[in-house]
């Protein structure tokens, strides 16, 4: 078992549009968490992580990109900056994401830690 730690940054648009981070290959991990850091005074979003079992070709990502999506857990909610917890998730799942969503019509950043256990 080793830990694997990998940051993802996703940047919304100024509207309300969803925008997602690139999938993860989840097909090594067993267990995540998540550490949401947000700096910006004016945020007002949503976070959701999202998995997904699509098959991959021969399980790589860069050759084709999963398109079947699923909520994991409730989304984290986000209304002033601070550094937010996305508590242990068992994973057994091909793939990772997370999508942030705006509730105004502003652009906005969040900085994801990732630490997951892989095998």
């Amino acid at each position: 078992m080793k830990y694997v730690n990998f940051p993802i940054t996703i940047e919304t648009a100024a509207d309300n549009t969803p925008v997602a981070s690139a999938p993860v290959d989840a097909s090594q991990l067993y267990k995540m968490s998540a550490q949401v850091v947000v700096t910006d005074s004016s945020i007002t979003s949503s976070l959701q992580l999202q998995v997904s079992n699509d098959e991959l070709n021969a399980g790589y990502l860069n050759l084709n990109q999963p398109v079947n999506w699923s909520d994991l857990g409730s989304p984290l909610s986000i209304a002033a900056p601070g550094v937010f917890l996305i508590e242990q998730q068992d994973l057994c799942y091909r793939s990772i994401r997370f999508v942030l969503t705006n509730s105004d019509s502003t652009a906005h950043t969040a900085l994801i830690n990732v630490m997951a256990l892989a095998i």
